[in-house]
């Protein structure tokens, strides 16, 4: 904060908006798209594309390969599993969210598409396959 006066702060604010007011428009239409891409599927209309812009750049750099490339496997991936979740099968239309992309961290090989469900329950096992059946075991003895 410029100044500990709130008064003085807001003036201050509010006349760095109107001599940057092309930065600030084009900056808050930037962030009002890139939310937009991210908003529930009920309330946007579904495309057999579907663009995960930044996520797909991120990955991308992770594992050293073209935003293009991991949209094109994402939607090939999307059809071969008809738009559900690899482990749990729930649509990406029942969740309400955009289905992850699972790779492997140290290959960066892709793997499938998941719900943010199962994505965090492998992520929390760390990928490692011998914690998950030995939690599958667990459930199994537990179970009424």
């Amino acid at each position: 904060m410029p100044y500990k006066d709130p008064k003085k702060n807001a003036e201050c604010k509010r006349k760095w908006r109107e001599a940057h007011r092309d930065y600030h428009c084009e900056s808050t239409q930037k962030r009002y798209r890139e939310r937009k891409k991210f908003q529930p599927l009920k309330h946007r209309k579904r495309t057999n594309k579907v663009s995960i812009g930044n996520v797909c750049r991120k990955l991308a750099r992770e594992i050293g390969c073209s935003k293009e490339y991991v949209e094109e496997w994402r939607e090939i991936t999307y059809n071969q599993q008809n738009g559900r979740c690899a482990i749990c099968g729930v649509f990406e239309t029942e969740s309400n969210k955009i289905l992850c992309i699972d790779h492997d961290h140290e290959t960066g090989k892709l793997r499938g598409l998941l719900c943010s469900k199962c994505n965090c329950g492998i992520g929390l096992f760390d990928d490692n396959p011998s914690l998950c059946y030995q939690a599958r075991m667990y459930l199994k003895k537990h179970k009424d």
